[in-house]
């Protein structure tokens, strides 16, 4: 193709487009709202305001990562729960401290008209309980405390007896500095339905060394280790069991009744 000038530099069939809208603008515009679009996406996802979170926090964190991050988010609004209730609870409460075990106790059937008061949080170690006592601790006095923690210490953490042991002390120190005459129970450790036999050894000796502490703190001591609930071996009996580590009702009214039974002044203020 010719013109007064000479032969254009491209062939007939090329065509040269210049300007504010020519295909390589308009793809240097579209990559970075594409990458916006995929941030806001990956974001709205991450924080669950769209399907598709508990997947992707499992593809980035991995397992066990994702569930620490949901236990860490659960504590974090148990606790801002505690802090908004605290100047609400009435002079009297008996309150139950713990981890899972105690988040999921059926308080009011249990122990039906009775003034107590949950401040369990799953997946709660020794460590994150002492940390949490002046948020999960109502403003008023108490009547009494019942504790039951310990099992995420041996179990996630993987610490020996000994060392769990040295925390259960920190603990019942700290809350006996300040209640000093305010009744306390200390549930025992029950084995899981799955456990293996060293891990069984592992929370009896925990309980051993718990309640020798207790003895000494006069803090009443409540074994939960009894053939109505676990096997000659030590095992959680699948009859009590939601799950290989939790309590179902009837567990639970098991576990409610030796309270009341054996828990010393708690237990009478638990008695029908």
């Amino acid at each position: 193709m010719q013109t007064a000038g000479g032969v254009l530099p491209w062939g007939p069939t090329e065509v040269r487009l210049t300007g504010p809208n020519t295909p390589n603008t308009s793809l240097k515009l579209l990559v970075p709202l594409l990458l916006a679009a995929l941030v806001l996406l990956f974001a709205l996802s991450w924080n669950d305001v769209i399907p598709g979170s508990w997947r992707l926090q499992g593809w980035v964190l991995g397992i066990e990562g994702r569930d620490n991050r949901e236990r860490l988010q659960h504590a974090s609004e148990r606790r801002e729960l505690f802090r908004a209730q605290q100047g609400r609870v009435q002079p009297g409460a008996i309150v139950f401290l713990g981890s899972s075990t105690v988040e999921q106790f059926p308080l009011e059937q249990v122990f039906p008209g009775k003034p107590c008061l949950n401040r369990g949080i799953n997946g709660d170690t020794l460590g994150d309980l002492i940390k949490r006592l002046p948020d999960s601790l109502p403003l008023a006095e108490p009547a009494a405390l019942v504790v039951a923690i310990g099992g995420n210490d041996l179990r996630r953490l993987h610490l020996s007896a000994e060392a769990a042991a040295e925390s259960a002390v920190e603990l019942m120190d700290e809350l006996r500095k300040r209640y000093p005459q305010t009744p306390i129970a200390w549930l025992g450790l029950f084995g899981e339905s799955q456990a293996a036999p060293q891990e069984l050894a592992q929370a009896q000796r925990y309980n051993d060394m718990a309640r020798a502490a207790a003895a000494t703190r006069n803090i009443v001591f409540v074994p939960t280790q009894r053939a109505q609930l676990v096997d000659s071996e030590g095992r959680l009996r699948l009859s009590h069991a939601a799950d290989r580590y939790h309590l179902n009702l009837p567990g639970y009214l098991l576990l409610g009744q030796w309270i009341a039974d054996s828990g010393g002044s708690v237990g009478a203020l638990l008695q029908p």
